[in-house]
This record gives structure tokens, C-alpha cells and sequence, in this order.
């Protein structure tokens, strides 16, 4: 998949946020983002409102990891591919992409159970950053 430019976000899920506010703002210098869910932990780094996600939950387990692709076309290349691997591969409504800062979103299991989702069309936040450390 020669189509993915990089890495776009990663959402999980945990029993100890503030375990990883300490973690990510005080030792690794991520900002607080923002995102949907208010009892969740959002970190920016750059433009992104956020690239980690830290949600709330009784297991600690990866929820989505999120590839970017650089438009409609490459998601689609993507997409064809992934439908030729014989993958279930799910459009997510206008509404979830939303939710993750994209403007259109595709989602599948990879073969090991990991939760993997290819977007284009980021959302930009140019607020100022202010890092951790």
C-alpha cells in the first residue's frame, strides 16, 4: 500500500489516564488537544487538534490506528486493495469522520486484530502549541 503517507492518529483505550497525561505531556512534552469525548485525554503535537487519543475504559487496548493517504484517489487505491485481501472494509459516515478530523474515513481489521483506519483531508487547527515540557 504504497498509497499511505503516514501516520495520522492513534486512539486507545485505557484504565489509567492519568498514567498517560503524565507520561505524555510531562515526559514526552505531547500538548492537551481536544476532542468528542470530554472524559477523554486528546495530545497534539503539531496542526492536528490531536494525534493520541486516550479514552476511557475497563481494558487497555488499541481502538484505531489511523493511516493518512493524500486524497479520494489514494483512499480508493487503498480500498481496492484491501477488498482484493478478501478484508471487510467499512465506509465510516460523514459524522465519524468528523469525530476523528477527516474528511472521509475507511475502516477494517488487519490480520492480527488491530483496528486500522485510512483517511484523507486532516483538519487543520492553527491555534498556538503549547508543548509539555
Amino acid at each position: 500500500m504504497t498509497q499511505i503517507r503516514g501516520l495520522g492518529y492513534l486512539k486507545v483505550q485505557t484504565r489509567h489516564i492519568e498514567r498517560w497525561r503524565e507520561l505524555a505531556i510531562d515526559g514526552l512534552g505531547f500538548a492537551e488537544g481536544s476532542g468528542p469525548d470530554p472524559d477523554g485525554l486528546y495530545l497534539r503535537m503539531d496542526e492536528r487538534r490531536h494525534r493520541l487519543a486516550v479514552l476511557p475504559g475497563e481494558t487497555d487496548r488499541v481502538l484505531a490506528v489511523g493511516w493518512e493517504v493524500r486524497d479520494q484517489y489514494a483512499l480508493a487505491a487503498v480500498r481496492e486493495a484491501v477488498d482484493k485481501s478478501g478484508t471487510q472494509v467499512t465506509e465510516l459516515s460523514a459524522a465519524q469522520a468528523a469525530e476523528r478530523d477527516a474528511e472521509q474515513v475507511i475502516a477494517f481489521t488487519d490480520p492480527a486484530g488491530t483496528p486500522v483506519e485510512v483517511f484523507f483531508g486532516p483538519v487543520l487547527d492553527h491555534s498556538p502549541l503549547r508543548l509539555g515540557l
